[in-house]
Parts: C-alpha cells; structure tokens; sequence
C-alpha cells in the first residue's frame, strides 16, 4: 500500500490537484475517483493497525515512520493519503511521528516563509503531515500538550492560508476531543489482540455473538486535566484573536485568519461556552407556556468557559460580528470569505450542542454496512461490532439533538444573519440564507420577528443585492403566506408599495411570492365531537407541574381558561383580519397603482378572507366578474362560486335507517337484493308523479352495495321544504343585485361565448355559478327566467360556442333547481328535456366532449333516479334513427350507467346497442354500439358474486358467456336480425308505437336507397367488438376465466396469428390481429388460474396446438404456455398437468416445421430453468429413443431437445449430463440443421463452463472433452 501511494506520487489522477499548495482550495476539489481510493486504503490501514497484536503494530508503525522519514511528495493526492496513514496510527507512535514533524516544521518555516502567502514544496509536505497529527487523541493533547501546543502557534503563525488552515484544523481537533464524550476501546482491544493464539482463535472470538445484557462500552468522559488544556489553549490563541479584533483594525488577510481561527474555535468547543443570561422570547402563536427541553443529555458534556475579562464568550462574540458586519459594509475592501465565516458561525452561537451532523451520517453508513454483512435476521444475538456501531450511531443522535429555548439572543443573532442574506455579494447572500432557513426550520416563531429587519429593503432606498435577499427571503420561508394576521399586513403593504422593479431576476422571485399567495388554502378541518377529549385533557392538567409559569393553570377550571385565551385569540385575529382588509381596500383606490399589483391586490384580498369575505370584498369581485382581462373574470369566478359554496343555505337531513340485510349464503356478494332494491333506477317506478316525488328517498352516495352502515344522512324527503332558507345577508343581496342587472349579465355571457369560441375545456366555475345562483336565491325569479331563457335559446344554436356554454348551463340549472318542488320541475322538465334529445341531431363535433363532461359530472355525482326525465328522453332518442352515424354514435356512449344501482339502465341501452350493430356500416358508429356494449362489464363486476335472487328480472344482468354465446353465433351466422335477445330482454323493450312504427319505416326506406352490407361485413362488426367487449371485461373485472372463454380462446388465438397470405378470407384485417394479440399475449396470458378452471383451461391450450393448421398458431401456443406455466407454477403441478404439458413439448419438437421445433426447444429449456419439467433418466430416455428415429424432423428436435438440456445447466455438471454431451458429440450428418444444432448445444455448454473449464474437463474426461473441443469450431475461442 505505501508503494501505491509512492506511485500515486508521480502519477495521479485526471482530476486530482497538481499543486500540493491547493489541496484545500474549492478549485481543486479532490474527484470521486480519489475518494474512493482514499477511503480504501483508509480502511486497509484501519483495520491492519485496530485488529493487530501490539508487536506487529510496532513493527508496522516504524516501518511507515521510516517511509515518511525518507519521502518527500509534491503531489496533494498521495500527501492526503500518507497523512490519513499517519492520522491511523495507534496513539502509542503518535510521539514518534510528532517529533520528527515538529524537529522538521521548525527547520522549514522560517520568519521569511511564514510570512510568505505561498509555501515550498517541503514546508507544504510537513504543514501536511502537522494536520493530520493534530487529528489525536485527547490522551495525547494531555500527556503531549507542549507538542501540540507548538505544532498549533507555528501553523497559525503563517500567513499561508493552507497552514493557518492546518492549525485551525487542530484548534477544532483538540477542543472536539477534549470536550466530547465518546466511545474508547483501545486499551481492551490492545489487550485482547496481545494474547497469544494457543488461548484463544480471533475467528471464533470475532464471530461470538452477544446479548444486549453481556455487552459492556467503555466511554471517554472529559476531564479536569483535559479542561484544564482546553483553557491553556483558549487563553493562547482564541482570547487574544478575540481582544485583536475587537481592539485594533486588521487588515483583510488577517481578519481572515482571526475568524478561521475563532470558527474552528467554536465550532469545535461548542459545549465549552454557556448560553448568555436573556429573557425567553414570549411564543407569538400559543397562551401555553414553553416547554422546557434543559433535560441533561449524556451525551454531552458541558463546561462554562468564560473570557479572562469575565464576561461570558458568545454575548462578546456576536459583539464582535456586529461590529465586523458594519464595516464589511461600509468597506471598499471585498470581505466576502470572512462575512461567510460569520454566516456559518452565527447558527452555531445558538446551540450549545454539536449541530454538524457529518459524523453521525458516517456512522450511519458504517452501521448499515456492519449490519449488511454481520447479523442474521433469525438470531437475536448479535457480534460486539455491531452492538459498537449501534451504541455510537445512538450517541451521535442524541449529541447534535438541538433543543435549547427561544431567547432575546436568538433573536439578536437570527437578525443579523437575516442582515447578511441581503449583503451585495452573491456568495454572502447564498450562505447566510442557507443557515437562515436551518435556523427557520429549528425555531419556527423566529421567521415573523425578522420581517422588520426584511421590508426596509423593499420600501426605502436599496440596491439590487438587498432586494434579491429581501424578496428570496420572504419567498422561501412564506412570509407572505404562512404568517400570522399583523405580520402578513406587514408584508402585503410592503409588497404593494414597492417601486417598480426593472430587473427580470428580480421580477421573477417577485412572481413567485405571487403565485404562492394566489395558492393560498385556508387548512380543512372537520371537528368531530370526541367524548373522550376533555376528560384526557383534564386528566393531563393533573400532571402539569403547578409551579413558574404554570402557577395560573393551578386551577379547576384549567380546560375554561384555555378556551377563553382561545376566544380571546380568535377576537384578536377577526380585529388584525379587518385591518388587513382595510389596508387592502385602501391600496385599491390609488390611482397610480401599476396593473400587476392591482392583480396581487384583488388575490391579496380574497386570500385572506374566503369564505368569510365581507360585502366590500364581494362587490370588489362582482365589479370584476364581467371584465375585459380574463384573469379578473377567472379570479372573480371561483372567488364567488367558492364564496356561495361554503355560504350556501343547509340542507335539512333526517337519519334513515337502513333495512336489514338479509343472511347470504354467497360470499362476498353485491349489487342488488331486495333490500336495497328501493335505490335502484326502475323504469316501472319512476317519480314522475309529485306524490312519487315526495316519498321517494334520493341518496346520492352508493351505500348499501355490499352492506348497510347503521344509518344513511340524507335530505328529508320533498313534501317539505328541503333547504332551510334564512333571509338574505348583504353579501348575498348584492350578489342577487348585480345578476338580476340584465346590463351586467348580458354582458357575461357574451364574454363566455368569446371564451367557448376557442376553449373546448368545461369551465367549471360557470356550471358552479349557474348551481348555486339557482339553489341559495330560489326567491329570485328574476335569475331564474334569465337563465333557463338562455339556456333555450343556447340549445336551439348549432355553433359550438353556444353548444359548449349550453352544456355548462344545463348542467348547473339540472344540479341548482333539484330542490325546488315539484310543480315547478315538472313544468322545466316538459320543455328541457325534448330541447336537450333535440340538440344531439344537430350537435357540432367540437361541442361533444363538454356535453359529454357536463352529463357525466352531473349522472355520477347524484342518484340518477332525479334525472329520469333526462335518462327516459335520452333513451328514447337512441332508439330512434339520427342524422348520420355520427351522431348515432354520440348517442350510443352519452349515458354511462356503471354503477350498481343502474342495472336496468344498462340492459336497456345494450339492446339499443345490439340492434344498432348490424347497421353500424362506418368505424364510428360501430366504435359508438361497441362502447356501449362493453361498459356492461363494469355492470357485471358491480354486481360481482350475485344471483339476484328475490330481484325482478328487469334488473337481472347476464352473465359474460351470455354475452359471448350471443356474439359467436352472430360472428359465423348472420341473418337479417341481429341474434335472439335474451328472454328477460323483453321487459324492457320499448313497447311499439305508432310514433315508432313510423320511424322504423322511415328507417327501412333509407336503408333501400344506401349501399347494401354484406353478411361478411355483418360478422366483422361482430367480430371486432367481441375483442374489444373481452378487452373491457379484462380490464375492469377481477374474474378472469369462464367456460365461454376457454371455449373461444382457440378462435382468439389463429386471429392473433393470421399469416400475411391471405387465409382468413374477408375476415382477415390488421386491427382485428392487433386487438386479438393484445388481448392474448398481454391480458390472458398472465392471468391467476384458479383450481375450477386450471383442467378446462390447459386443456383449450394443448388442443388449440393440435386443432391449429397455421404453424404460427403453433409458435404461439408455445410462447403462451411457457408464460402461462411460469406464472402459475404451483396450480399446474397438481393432477398430472406436467405430464400434459410435457407430451405436448415433444409433439411440437418433432413438427415439421423447424421453427415449431427450435420454439418447443426455448420452451423446453424455459421449463426446465423453472424446475418445472424435472431432467432424469426418463427423460434423457425419451430423447435417446428420439435420436435413433430416421425421420429427419424427429432427429433435429431431439437434437434441439438435448441442447435445451445443456443450456439448461449452465454452471453445473450433474451425472446426467455426460450422456447427453456424448450424443450430441456423435452427431455427425450432412445436414446442416442437425450438425449446426448440435454445434450450437456443444459451443454453448464450452462457454458457459469457461471459467472452470479445467474442473469440468476433469468430470466430463479426457476422452469426451477431446470430443467436444474438435465438435466445435476451433476458430470460436482463438
């Protein structure tokens, strides 16, 4: 190792640094492959000199002090790594090392060297090996004290930033040591390793494990000779850096140096130093008092180390960085470095604890380390390693826990590190707002107090450094939007009273504070009542202590006087809410405010009310509801659709309670059943009579499917009135004011109509407005007769502006009047419901997918059962002829009914649907039947496990292979009716009229006059909606087999795998392959077989090989089955399956068509891999009697099965091996197939046993690898 080194020297890496003098500057950085070599070798050293007896350590230990004695590197990476050699010697040769280094650095650094910025390569090689000694034990800074002592003051008396740097280094070493508890095990290591090995066997006792109970650690606990060193070393070099500092005026070179040292100083020793005496910051946001977290920690030990003057060391110390922030200030001189030092420093001032988390990260990562290779999961015991890193990995949690109380001093220091984050130096800027959000993060309360010391830098006279830092700030801790009421006024007014900005990078941060602000959400809380509450609460007054601060809670009535602090709390924050809205109005009087803070402002003034936004809030929104600039009018909207949300009169409810769910004996069944019968939509039963209305119970939400809670919150029934209206506030009668205005509402929807001309997208604040303008204000009739008048004269148009608005507007006017009563519905539905059937024959393409939103929000988040008018229209309408087969499409799939309750719905549009799909002739109307076809799965799985035992057979759903018998024998057999409907079918067809005689007239004179369908075409469209029906059903349905689709399965795979050649006839056409192949390979062939169907589904598999008379169905049979084994191992084990699969295996490798045979030789091989075909005698037997067949197809597929074989048994050789490698070596035919097969086994066997081959030779014999080495081509491994 110290000739790699030695060589590094010479030759270092790429990235390493060239010049030894940089080694600690950021530009030469060492690179990743240094790390990592550096950690290596670190470890080696490590462990040979931790786990050595003390003679071989010594013998070591003079062997390096020899090689250091007789080197001399320039290069930095093989210096860091001799250092890190040097850093890991037992402390017992650290003098040794110390002497020689000392004897040298008093040679080398000379009056006129240590005055020099730039060191020699010798100085630079001992100032080096200084660091890294310094780097000891506190053994060694006790006993060797002058040493160290010494080594330190030449270092620091350098102007050399790489040596003050060192001895800076040593200065955080000496007082980390000294100060910090940690674990020791040197002297019980260095005695256990010095025994000698007829006592005991390092293997075994590495290898002991131990109980928690039997594990003792010894700690390194600091002490008063250690105390006393760490005072002799503050009085020598940090006291007097202090007092220079604070007294006279030193240059830049110098004060960098001061503060290097005084950081390392602090940073080092921080347990040394005691908080100063300062009254507690009173908490902002709580009436409670502190929580004291002063708990001693055992982890720390500390000491209260104060100046020679007396006075306590971090009040003198934040004294001295106020005084340096202020002429770094006002300084000419650039005094970035040390204001980055300060940064650095001011979050350590306020803890008392070590806060770099490095150390316990490292211990981390070797603690995952020792557990990957050292613990077994079965035992609780472990080895001592473990247990060491597991105690060390603890004690640094516990060590840089910060937990001290919030203090005027915090406050003090927090504020000038939120001075220096908008300091006009980038670098001052980025490090101080790093430790700033640190500190945030600790001390939440402390972000509202900085805000003073932030908004002079947005109001008054600032430079762009100052802005940047101020407005970043407010951005990254949420000033702007996590804060209480008085300082979000603060920051909001400052915000809009800003001068214009000019700069983009400033302008930017700018709109983020904005968008953040329009983000802003009030927290949702639900307040449940808990009767368990107050008794634990007054249960846990008891145990608070009665003393200090929590003298007033020494009460009874504790829980009382918290909840009036509370109330007290919640006057103040209405009266701080006021203010802000005051200032707010106040701002948007100005004439010269600028357009973008008129924005904020109006988001400003919503934000901080919602809900609770009082009539100047509303009216400022109403005046921009209707505006020119589209952001106002989007802003406005879902202000007041919100607004009327959470302001919207109540419903009145009653509790219904549940009928009883009769005793099933189906598991798991659902759907319905008689008992919740009374929710499901019947067309026999519709409320379409007031007296229907009023006893019928809606519910919107699906309980009941499965089983019944103990009782169902719902609206009472309509024979009453169902919202409790209180009369109208301010907010709400300038609300009703401003749209019972014909002026302003005309206006609104011309500008919605400007909007839908290019906007396809559902504006869900209009359907929300039109809701509940409808809903909280059934007074108005005003409203009332403006809305539903445009919403007639939107539904006559056949432009898709005014379709697009029209779908909005029905679907608020469907949802805001359903509570009114049942005249006045009767008399909308009379009307609303034909105009809406009557659009849908002339509806523009663009207008589509907004109806199709607007029906489906509107259907599935209410109980259908209150649109019935809309469904028994919209039904009917798809039963008669449209337009084009566009539009017959469109009305095929606007209903979805998929829901439990709509079983009947869903019959009746699928024998719609059924009659529709002989005369779908173009893709579109076909793609419109077949969705509407195939969403009766989502039906079926609904309905899972049921039987509908006790239901009507209106309701009934038939099962999948009702479906699929009715497909496949309209597929090969089609008439002029489109197949025999199921018998339950028939009650619900709609009876025959003679409205409907006609329009069935109608449609057979246009079928005469348009181009006839063929009966091929007829079964194409059958065809290609069965797979997308299957496709449907897999995708929605858990159930993944039944008879009718292992029946069709065959059919389904030759149309996966039609050839190119015609063969198929007519029915041959890309999609339909696609769809089938998509549905075979990705679908069916990783379903879960269960035991019911794993015979009946095997044995479709096997004889669609048999029936197949396309060879690639063959191929696909093949690669089916090896997924179809490999996912349901375990099922297709059971009952002789393997036998089946296994005669089916030899069958396809004796086919005559070779690519049938080399796929059951991948098969083959697959199984075999899996374990699931076993390789035994019986086997090779079956292959042998194979070999020995004249045929020509049943030679090459045993000669493919007996490659499968070796491939199959890359790494090993079993005994049965030997045979089959000595038939495939006599393979000897003019026949390029054979002897290339066998070739390719045998190449294959040699590579995979490659690395071994001299172990396999000496199994398999001279004689046969003499075979297989000359079988092969001897070219392949020249």
């Amino acid at each position: 190792m110290l000739g790699i080194i030695e060589s590094l020297a010479v030759a270092a890496p790429k990235n390493s640094a060239s010049v030894i003098g940089g080694f600690k500057d950021v530009a030469t950085k060492e690179g990743s492959e240094e790390k990592i070599l550096k950690k290596a070798i670190d470890r080696c050293f490590e462990a040979i000199f931790k786990n050595s007896s003390d003679v071989v350590t010594e013998k070591l230990g003079r062997k390096v002090l020899d090689f250091v004695k007789t080197n001399q590197f320039e290069s930095s990476l093989a210096t860091d790594m001799l250092a890190s050699v040097v850093a890991s010697e037992l402390p017992s040769f650290w003098l040794l090392f110390a002497e020689h280094v000392l004897r040298n650095l008093r040679v080398v650094l000379t009056p006129e060297m240590k005055k020099s910025e730039d060191l020699d390569a010798s100085a630079s090689w001992f100032v080096s090996l200084a660091a890294a000694l310094l780097g000891t034990t506190s053994e060694n800074y006790i006993q060797h004290k002058g040493i160290c002592i010494e080594m330190i003051d030449l270092l620091v008396n350098c102007k050399s930033s790489v040596a003050y740097s060192g001895g800076a280094l040593g200065l955080w070493n000496s007082l980390y040591t000294l100060s910090r508890v940690y674990p020791e095990n040197t002297y019980s290591r260095s005695k256990m390793l010095s025994r000698p090995l007829k006592e005991w066997v390092p293997i075994r006792e590495w290898a002991r494990l131990y109980n928690r109970d039997e594990v003792k650690m010894a700690w390194n606990i600091p002490s008063e000779r250690g105390r006393a060193v760490m005072k002799e070393i503050l009085n020598k070099f940090f006291f007097p850096t202090m007092d220079l500092v604070q007294t006279v005026h030193v240059e830049r070179e110098e004060l960098k140096k001061a503060f290097a040292i005084m950081s390392s100083v602090l940073t080092g020793g921080a347990t040394c130093f005691s908080m100063p005496p300062s009254p507690l910051f009173p908490c902002p946001i709580s009436k409670l008092p502190w929580f004291n977290p002063d708990i001693p920690n055992t982890a720390v030990f500390r000491s209260d180390i104060q100046h020679p003057s007396g006075r306590n060391v971090r009040e003198m110390l934040i004294e001295l960085m106020e005084k340096v922030v202020n002429r770094a200030e006002t300084s000419k001189h650039d005094l970035s470095q040390v204001l980055v030092t300060i940064c650095s420093m001011l979050h350590y001032l306020i803890h008392t604890n070590y806060i770099d988390t490095s150390e316990l990260v490292t211990a981390t990562e070797t603690q995952a380390d020792v557990f990957t290779y050292l613990t077994d999961p079965v035992k609780r015991a472990y080895p001592i390693y473990v247990y060491e890193s597991m105690a060390y990995v603890c004690h640094m949690k516990n060590a840089t826990v910060v937990s001290t109380l919030l203090t005027h001093f915090h406050i003090r220091c927090i504020r000038l590190l939120t001075r220096l984050t908008m300091n006009d130096y980038v670098a001052v800027r980025g490090a101080a707002q790093t430790e700033l959000f640190l500190v945030f993060a600790e001390y939440t309360v402390s972000r509202e107090t900085m805000i003073d010391t932030l908004l002079p830098s947005l109001t008054g006279e600032y430079t762009t450094g100052r802005l940047r830092g101020a407005l970043n700030v407010i951005w990254k801790s949420k000033l702007g939007t996590n804060s209480s009421m008085p300082a979000r006024n603060k920051v909001w007014r400052a915000l809009l009273e800003m001068k214009p900005i000019e700069f983009p990078s400033i302008l930017e941060i700018y709109e983020q504070i904005s968008e953040e602000i329009e983000k802003m959400r009030r927290p949702q809380l639900k307040h449940y009542t808990c009767t368990k509450l107050e008794p634990f609460c007054q249960k846990l007054f008891t145990k608070l202590p009665r003393t200090g601060a929590w003298t007033k809670f020494n009460c009874k009535n504790s829980l009382e006087l918290c909840k009036k602090m509370q109330e007290q709390k919640k006057l103040e924050n209405k009266k701080e809410r006021k203010a802000l809205v005051d200032m707010l109005l106040e701002q948007l009087t100005k004439k010269d405010l600028s357009h973008s803070r008129i924005k904020l402002c109006c988001t400003m003034l919503w934000r901080c009310q919602m809900e609770k936004s009082g009539v100047e809030t509303i009216k400022v929104l109403l005046s921009r509801y209707a505006d020119e600039e589209k952001h106002f009018r989007d802003q406005s909207a879902d202000a007041l659709c919100y607004w009327l949300k959470k302001n919207k009169a109540k419903t009145v409810r009653m509790n219904w309670g549940c009928p009883a769910k009769p005793i099933e004996k189906i598991p798991l069944k659902c759907g319905l059943r008689p008992d919740n019968l009374c929710l499901a939509y019947d067309s026999m039963n519709l409320p379409n009579t007031e007296e229907k209305w009023n006893s019928t119970l809606f519910m919107s939400k699906q309980h009941g499917c499965y089983k019944w809670p103990p009782f169902v919150n719902v609206v009472i029934f309509a024979k009453r009135p169902q919202i409790n209206r209180p009369p109208l506030n301010e907010c709400e009668k300038a609300i009703v004011a401003a749209f019972e205005d014909p002026v302003m509402y005309r206006k609104w929807v011309t500008l919605l109509l400007i909007e839908k001309r290019d906007l396809p997208q559902v504006t869900e604040s209009t359907v929300w407005m039109i809701k509940y303008l409808l809903r909280n204000f059934p007074d108005s009739q005003i409203i009332y007769r403006q809305i539903t008048r445009t919403l007639v004269e939107l539904l006559k148009s056949k432009r898709r502006a005014e379709q697009r608005l029209a779908a909005e507007f029905f679907t608020g006017v469907a949802m805001g009047t359903k509570y009114r009563g049942f005249k006045v519905l009767n008399e909308l539905w009379k009307w609303l419901a034909p105009a809406v059937d009557l659009m849908y024959d002339y509806m523009n393409a663009d207008a589509h997918y907004a109806w199709h939103v607007c029906l489906n929000t509107l259907l599935e988040r209410d109980d259908t059962r209150r649109y019935w008018w809309l469904i028994e229209e919209l039904l009917k309408g798809m039963a008669r002829p449209a337009p084009s087969a566009w539009h017959q499409a469109v009305r095929s799939i606007y209903l979805v009914a998929n829901t439990w309750r709509e079983t009947e719905t869903r019959r009746r549009i699928c024998e719609i649907a059924w009659r529709n799909l002989p005369n779908a002739r173009i893709e579109t109307a076909r793609l419109g039947v077949s969705t509407a076809l195939k969403n009766i799965c989502s039906i079926i799985d609904a309905n899972m496990n049921n039987d509908f035992k006790g239901v009507p057979k209106r309701f009934h759903i038939e099962n999948i292979d009702f479906w699929l018998q009715r497909f496949q024998g309209n597929i090969d057999t089609v008439s002029t009716k489109s197949g025999t409907p199921s018998a339950s079918a028939s009650e619900t067809n709609v009876p025959p009229t003679a409205v409907q005689l006609q329009l069935e007239q109608l449609a057979a004179k246009l079928a005469e006059r348009s181009p006839s369908i063929t009966a091929m075409d007829v079964s194409q469209n059958y065809l290609r909606t069965l797979l997308e029906f299957l496709m449907q059903y897999y995708e929605d349905s858990i159930t993944s087999l039944t008879p009718g689709i292992i029946s069709l399965f065959p059919t389904l795979l030759e149309y996966a795998n039609e050839e190119n050649v015609e063969v198929m006839g007519s029915y041959k056409d890309v999609d339909i392959k696609y769809t089938a192949s998509l549905l075979v390979y990705e679908w069916m062939s990783g379903i879960l077989l269960t035991p019911k169907y794993a015979d009946d589904f095997l044995k479709a598999v096997i004889e669609s090989y048999y029936t197949a008379y396309i060879w690639h169905v063959k191929i696909a049979v093949l690669k089916f089955l090896q997924v179809l084994v490999f996912l349901n191992i375990y099922e297709l084990e059971h009952r002789g399956r393997a036998a089946k699969v296994l005669r089916l295996l030899f069958d396809a490798i004796s086919d005559r068509q070779m690519e049938v045979r080399a796929e059951a030789s991948k098969a083959m091989l697959t199984l075999l891999l899996c374990k699931y075909i076993k390789f035994d005698k019986e086997l090779f037997k079956q292959m042998n009697e194979m070999m020995k067949n004249k045929n020509m197809s049943t030679l090459h597929g045993a000669i493919l099965g007996m490659g499968a074989i070796v491939r199959a048994h890359p790494f090993t050789n079993p005994p049965e091996l030997k045979p089959v490698l000595k038939a495939l070596c006599g393979v000897t035919s003019r026949n390029a197939e054979l002897q290339k097969a066998a070739t390719t086994a045998l190449r294959e066997f040699r590579r995979t046993h490659r690395e071994n081959w001299e172990e396999t030779a000496k199994i398999l014999g001279s004689e046969l690898v003499y075979k297989i080495e000359n079988a092969i081509a001897p070219i392949y491994y020249a």
